[in-house]
């Protein structure tokens, strides 16, 4: 079945819940031996107008950075907004990143050596959901609007962008693709292309930053490196 980029529209107001370790943290606590229910998980209300999906990042001070959507209680349904909390002392503070129109799709959410936030995502329309990038200068928020996609994103040591995703949405049409900005230009590459849906889950890079991305095709889960000179694909999961 094809996956609408936009699926995630739905009616309703839901809280963004910040869950946090406290006094104990995720990698000791699901360690072999140690008793997960013996965790205290903080839970924080951030805001309590969103809808839609939201990305979480931790800045080098240990304190959490989301960015996440909400619904204009003006004209509830047609302007949403992107937002960015951060956490200062015990309080969160939030502002308006751009306008989302009918909603956001697939954002991800990356902090650079600066701890200045950069975000993918899709401004959806009746028209369509055309990918937006997003960073923060570090007196205001910069859009580009010519970007070829959005889906997962993450930054390498020199702060370039680097997005797995995928592209189209008509069944025989759609394709897994990999874009990276060099020098302020985008550079695009096409993984593979299939008859059936593609859907990017998660994109990281190795120490030699080259990507790996762990994805959807049809039912299957599979899985895409870089292996210096071409991409190399494999299945990891395959449906029965």
């Amino acid at each position: 079945a094809l996956h609408s980029a936009c699926a995630f529209l739905a009616v309703g107001l839901v809280a963004l819940l910040l869950l946090a370790f406290q006094a104990v943290s995720l990698a000791s606590a699901m360690a072999p031996g140690v008793d997960a229910g013996a965790v205290n998980w903080q839970i924080e209300t951030v805001d309590n107008k969103t809808i839609g999906n939201s990305s979480i990042a931790v800045d080098s001070n240990g304190t959490p950075r989301i960015s996440y959507e909400i619904d204009t209680p003006e004209r509830p349904g047609y302007d949403r907004q992107l937002m960015y909390a951060q956490r200062t002392g015990s309080q969160w503070a939030t502002e308006s990143v751009a306008s989302t129109w009918f909603g956001a799709a697939d954002i991800s959410l990356a902090l650079d050596g600066n701890d200045s936030p950069h975000i993918s995502y899709a401004r959806c329309s009746m028209y369509g959901c055309p990918p937006r990038y997003v960073e923060w200068t570090g007196t205001d928020w910069s859009v580009t609007e010519n970007v070829d996609g959005f889906g997962s994103l993450v930054l390498d040591a020199s702060d370039s962008p680097h997005v797995g995703y995928r592209h189209g949405n008509v069944v025989g049409m759609i394709s897994l693709r990999y874009m990276h900005r060099v020098a302020g230009t985008w550079m695009t590459s096409t993984i593979e292309a299939g008859s059936v849906d593609i859907g990017v889950r998660s994109l990281d890079l190795d120490t030699n930053e080259r990507p790996h991305i762990s994805y959807y095709h049809g039912d299957d889960l599979k899985y895409a490196f870089w292996n210096g000179s071409e991409w190399t694909l494999q299945v990891v999961d395959r449906a029965p």
